[in-house]
């Protein structure tokens, strides 16, 4: 799958359960700058929590892979990536669709989810972690609705 398909199949998840894009625990951010650190700019982290209502505490993987928590991140000029995308918002987005080509075309609610839950990797849940053939399927299901 395309990044394009991709970000087109990320961004009607999004649009049906927006609560993916809440900086809350676990919404990856970034653009993160601090000067507790040597580097001026760290990328991409995950948000912990709000310290005051202008600073965060995050986590950052350096370039050794292990996590470091970051206390009092300027909120300034961030830019939320969101929280992984689950088969929970995935089933929430068909359900939102159900009234238009959804339910159409599949007969009735359980044969969708099962179609969707035959293709889905229970041993990592986010759609990141599918397959290309599980992204596809999604893709066609809820974008091109073919």
């Amino acid at each position: 799958m395309t990044d394009k398909k991709y970000q087109k199949l990320r961004d009607v998840i999004i649009k049906n359960v927006p609560s993916i894009m809440e900086l809350k625990f676990g919404c990856f951010v970034e653009g993160i700058k601090t000067k507790n650190i040597d580097c001026e700019e760290l990328g991409k982290g995950m948000f912990i929590q709000n310290l005051t209502d202008k600073t965060m505490e995050i986590l950052f993987k350096e370039e050794t892979y292990q996590w470091e928590k970051i206390k009092n991140v300027p909120l300034k000029g961030l830019k939320i990536i969101g929280r992984q995308i689950t088969l929970c918002d995935i089933l929430e987005t068909t359900k939102k669709l159900k009234s238009d080509y959804y339910f159409k075309k599949n007969v009735n609610e359980i044969s969708g989810t099962e179609q969707i839950a035959d293709r889905w990797d229970f041993k990592n849940n986010s759609l990141t972690s599918q397959s290309e053939e599980t992204k596809l399927f999604l893709y066609n299901l809820l974008v091109d609705k073919k």
